[in-house]
């Protein structure tokens, strides 16, 4: 590669004044770092692609899969904590990432989560394209001790129960109680937790205790350095869908079938573990790293 001329360096110079005018965006040092990524205008998004309502177990999964690529990326992410169309990824107090500053962790942040959610959809809805494109904000907030970055935990925790026992009511009294929004708006007005649990018990027999711990708690995936087998087995374990199974080829007239013994043989994936009576199989929630060496946990608290 040539080397700049004098005439180049001089004109660099000449015009390095304008580095002066970029804001110092370095966040405050030895605090908890959050970084928050939201759905922009997610509730058009989930219209246009009519998702479940309350609760779309495809989308929750795919957000859980790019939470989760987001902290392998991110090695400095100790934790992360997900309900509905947000995520909130902890950062140790010690990280020297990108030196620290907002911008670069913010927009690499939500350009690496949004990517892992594009190139995920076609695995969680197979047959349906993608052709309105996802969008997501961010913005990171520091807590300066271990009392506040835990109350920030629990106030997105009771934010996912309050939205999320208000949505179960609301679209069981429209879906099975045949009230339209607006009636089932001015049912649920002024109305507590008990009383929507009363509801939902008497009306319709749903115990809001027994729904799925993920839709009432939100999703959190923890990094665990090396933990021993035995902590390791003890370990939940979540359903991990994968793709739709490709259907069997039929053979052409006249060909012989192929012989099972001429099948190459799979190994199963060395995470997975088959329950007797379910069927299905279930990716044991410790998900090796290779860029941290570190173990991602999910778990429903």
């Amino acid at each position: 590669m040539k080397e700049p001329s004098k005439e180049q360096w001089k004109m660099a110079q000449k015009f390095s004044y304008v580095r002066r005018f970029e804001t110092n965006d370095t966040l405050l040092p030895q605090c908890w770092i959050v970084l928050r990524i939201d759905g922009h205008h997610f509730t058009q998004f989930c219209d246009q692609y009519q998702f479940e309502k309350p609760n779309d177990i495809r989308c929750l999964n795919l957000m859980n899969d790019s939470a989760r690529a987001l902290m392998e990326y991110f090695p400095d992410i100790v934790m992360a904590y997900g309900q509905s169309d947000e995520y909130s990824f902890a950062f140790r107090p010690s990280t020297q990432l990108y030196k620290r500053r907002t911008s670069k962790l913010v927009s690499l942040g939500v350009s690496c989560f949004t990517a892992h959610f594009v190139m995920g959809w076609p695995r969680y809805f197979p047959g349906v394209p993608l052709t309105v494109v996802p969008t997501f904000d961010g913005r990171t907030v520091c807590y300066p001790n271990q009392k506040a970055f835990k109350d920030y935990f629990a106030w997105r925790q009771a934010d996912c129960h309050i939205n999320n026992l208000y949505n179960t009511c609301f679209w069981t009294l429209v879906r099975r109680g045949g009230l339209s929004n607006l009636d089932a708006t001015e049912r649920l007005k002024g109305t507590d937790a008990a009383q929507k649990n009363e509801i939902l018990f008497t009306q319709f027999s749903i115990n809001y205790a027994k729904e799925p711990a993920q839709f009432r708690k939100g999703t959190t995936l923890a990094r665990l350095a090396h933990p021993a087998p035995a902590v390791a087995e003890q370990l939940p374990v979540v359903p991990i869908p994968g793709p739709p199974p490709a259907a069997p080829v039929e053979p052409a007239a006249g060909s012989q079938a192929p012989s099972s013994a001429a099948a190459p043989a799979t190994a199963a994936p060395a995470s997975t573990t088959t329950y007797p009576g379910d069927g299905r199989d279930y990716r044991r929630a410790a998900l090796a790293s290779s860029r941290t060496d570190c173990h991602t946990l999910l778990r429903y608290h």
